[in-house]
């Protein structure tokens, strides 16, 4: 099978069993039947970092074609991760590692989303128990590749504080959101007068000592306190949620602060779209580099859909600002 149509049979998976895949796809596009197990065997000659690239290209071609929306000027991101039990063998379990029950393969992926374009830049594929906050921040560095200069925000839930990082992306002039836990800084938010205000985040002997030893262990002592924003908004239900965030007052008012957040929900949609309509945990092998393929896959599929499934809508729609809306 030729390469080309080798990488569209792992974009065409329908979930099914492999071998009645193989042979409507082979009556599809004109090759000989393939048996599953030659397959798999000419699938192990393809480094899962071309299908990561295919997507890069996908991406970096949208930003570059299609008219793209932003919020005041941003690309408004997400980052998320999840966890996918993937088949065990001793070679997944030294890949990926463990979660919960230690014979059970669990892979991790991360994701970064443009939540008001609808497309998924960049994803990885880690150990189960890897550093999501680290993760994200490796993908948000790489994002030039595909959007070029273009200015970012990026969205970030419970789970993601980090002081390092959260340094890091103020040094670097990176906007963020990043919803708070009731556990996180619990002092300042305790000492709020109002609800929208900036806070000196100090950076005690207490919240140094899970930090000794790391490489930026020196940055963290240097600064010796951060400046964030705080805002809280009040849920439906009467309870309170803080966000941290460097956006200036004078370029988006506490209530934009909100709605930016509330675009996150776009990737838990998209993880969604990726678990249950593209079969993202349905694998066709069991070796660590073919579940890589299929997860990379999934991915670019799930771009490509989305594609065709707006400039479908678009052309349909006499009054496209509304459509976007």
């Amino acid at each position: 099978m030729p390469i080309g149509k080798l990488l569209l049979s792992l974009v065409c998976r329908k979930g099914r069993a492999l071998a009645i895949e193989l042979r409507e796809f082979a009556m599809t596009v004109g090759v000989e039947r393939i048996t599953k197990a030659d397959y798999l065997k000419q699938r192990e000659k393809v480094n899962p970092e071309a299908l990561r690239e295919l997507n890069t290209f996908h991406v970096k071609n949208t930003y570059e074609e299609a008219p793209i929306k932003d919020i005041g000027g941003y690309i408004l991101l997400a980052a998320d991760g999840s966890k996918v039990a993937v088949p065990t063998t001793p070679e997944s379990l030294e890949r990926f590692g463990s979660v919960g029950s230690p014979t059970a393969a669990t892979a991790g992926i991360s994701s970064l989303y443009d939540v008001l374009n609808s497309i998924i830049l960049s994803c990885s594929v880690e150990r189960g128990n890897h550093n999501e906050m680290e993760a994200a921040y490796k993908q948000l560095g790489a994002t030039s590749d595909a959007i070029g200069d273009r200015k970012t925000i990026i969205t970030l839930d419970r789970g993601y504080p980090s002081l390092p990082y959260f340094n890091k992306m103020l040094k670097e002039e990176q906007k963020f959101v990043v919803r708070l836990s009731r556990t996180d800084y619990p002092r300042e938010q305790d000492a709020m007068a109002t609800d929208d205000e900036n806070v000196e985040v100090k950076i005690t002997s207490q919240r140094m000592h899970k930090h000794i030893g790391k490489p930026y262990e020196q940055e963290l002592r240097d600064a010796g306190s951060i400046m964030m924003r705080f805002v809280k908004i009040r849920l439906e239900g009467g309870e309170m949620e803080c966000l941290a965030t460097n956006l200036d007052p004078s370029e988006f008012s506490t209530e934009e602060i909100c709605r930016i957040y509330g675009f996150r929900w776009g990737i838990e949609t998209v993880f969604g779209m990726l678990k249950n309509n593209l079969e993202l945990g349905n694998f066709t092998g069991t070796k660590p580099l073919l579940i890589e393929q299929d997860i990379h896959a999934c991915v670019y599929l799930c771009n490509v859909a989305m594609d065709m499934a707006i400039q479908l809508l678009l052309k349909r729609c006499t009054n496209c600002s509304t459509l976007v809306e």
